[in-house]
């Protein structure tokens, strides 16, 4: 028995051209269910967008202006990776389209490059009134507390990843007098090459931190 959820996405205009491209990706190009479930999603927006002529029957109007709109436009909304899934969803069902004769061309390069820059998952600063917070929370009457009190002040005051703080070792640290000490980063413990061997100087803040996790 249909319920009225069913009987709605049955009703709809492109109800009949998403479950025949549903069943292509699934007996044609054997894909997997969750590629299948994924490009749903995107070609529901996609053929949602066309309103009246997201029908089989009026394809056939489809410019490539609109698919190029379409992507622009969902696109600046969207995130890194949906903007990767939009953009190859649309053109899988562009190209069945075409394929199926529903489309007199292959539509499927309008659908615009978009630009993913590789820095855009670069972790992004916090106020320093929001670190000075975090830096209260370690416990420093534990040894735990003071350790993570002194990776945690060397993750503020340099940001660096959290893999080169917890490849260090207490020997990596050069002490001085002046307590201002250089760490020379070693090789081979996740650190980018360009910094292997670098000394860099550390603020007199830090040697009393490691110091007190020491002893």
């Amino acid at each position: 028995m249909l319920t009225d959820a069913s009987r709605s996405r049955r009703s709809l205009p492109y109800a009949a051209v998403l479950r025949e491209y549903l069943t292509y990706l699934r007996e044609h190009q054997c894909v997997a269910e969750a590629t299948v479930a994924t490009r749903s999603i995107y070609v529901v927006d996609f053929l949602k967008s066309l309103k009246a002529d997201a029908t089989v029957a009026r394809l056939r109007k489809l410019s490539p202006k609109a698919v190029h709109d379409f992507i622009l436009k969902t696109a600046k909304t969207s995130g890194r990776g949906k903007r990767k899934h939009l953009a190859s969803s649309v053109r899988s069902f562009l190209r069945f389209a075409y394929f199926h004769g529903y489309v007199p061309r292959n539509l499927s390069p309008a659908v615009p490059i978009i630009a993913i820059r590789k820095l855009d998952r670069l972790p992004k600063a916090i106020p320093w009134n929001e670190v000075k917070k975090l830096l209260k929370q370690p416990d420093r009457r534990t040894a735990s507390g003071r350790r993570d009190y002194a990776m945690m002040l060397l993750l503020a005051t340099y940001g660096v990843r959290m893999g080169q703080v917890k490849s260090l070792r207490l020997s990596d640290v050069k002490w001085h007098r002046d307590r201002r000490q250089p760490i020379h980063w070693p090789i081979g413990r996740g650190i980018n090459w360009l910094m292997t061997g670098l000394p860099w100087l550390l603020p007199r803040c830090f040697g009393p931190a490691v110091s007190s996790y020491s002893h």
